[in-house]
């Protein structure tokens, strides 16, 4: 994914995410940004508006265009995905970057997951907070998470995190060390990141509260995801 950083708009104060730019420097880069909806609609394959997306579509659409470890790649982002729980990776969140040199042939690959904002418990207001981290409102939480692909084009609702993550892996199982390497990581790194979003001095602060929530859900959302992929 593409490195994003917390901004501050010196002039407004407003605060918000930079996120690096990954195609298309005019005159340094021949890469472009092609959208999954533009390819499923010029394939017409699931919906005209996009709306409806199936992982294991997504996937035969990046093979018809001999784009390379797009298994892999989709392997990891469904895993990252379910991990955050992140509920928008719509079809103008995922593409690919073409790349036509001149006189040379043009190449397909997986563009970076990008927009990954819609996750983390965001729609939490600070004052929804309280009791919010408890163990119970934790799973409740998470059970209810969907991600906005389903597995198959017949199914018009997003599958569950968990659930699509298992069923991918059953499907590809070629790609079961690349989804587990994604939770592999040790609780002190994930805490270690949340205290210095802590310190941050901003006009929308990130309280101790809203990390002691984000961090159960990381770290349930791991152990699920351990169980569901054989780790």
């Amino acid at each position: 994914m593409p490195p994003c950083y917390l901004a501050i708009n010196s002039k407004t104060g407003e605060v918000g995410a930079l996120i690096e730019f990954f195609f298309g420097y005019p005159g340094q880069d021949t890469k472009r940004l092609v959208h999954g909806i533009d390819i499923m609609r010029r394939l017409k394959v699931g919906s005209d508006t996009g709306s409806i997306h199936a992982a294991r579509a997504n996937v035969l659409i990046a093979r018809a265009f001999k784009v390379g470890a797009e298994v892999a790649w989709w392997g990891k982002t469904l895993t990252f995905d379910a991990l955050i729980g992140n509920t928008d990776r719509h079809t103008e969140n995922w593409g690919f970057l073409y790349d036509r040199k001149p006189g040379e042939k043009l190449v397909v690959t997986m563009a970076p997951a990008f927009d990954n904002g819609t996750s983390l418990a965001y729609e939490i207001s600070d004052q929804a907070l309280q009791g919010a981290a408890s163990d119970p409102r934790v799973k409740d939480y998470i059970a209810k998470g969907r991600h906005h692909c389903s597995w198959d084009l017949d199914d018009p609702r997003g599958a569950p995190h968990i659930d699509l993550c298992a069923r991918y892996l059953a499907h590809f199982p070629e790609t079961g060390a690349e989804m587990k390497n994604v939770i592999r990581f040790e609780q002190a790194q994930i805490s270690a990141i949340l205290e210095s979003c802590i310190s941050f001095n901003v006009t929308v602060p990130f309280s101790p509260q809203r990390a002691e929530l984000v961090l159960k859900l990381i770290l349930e959302r791991r152990r699920q995801l351990s169980v569901a992929l054989g780790d």
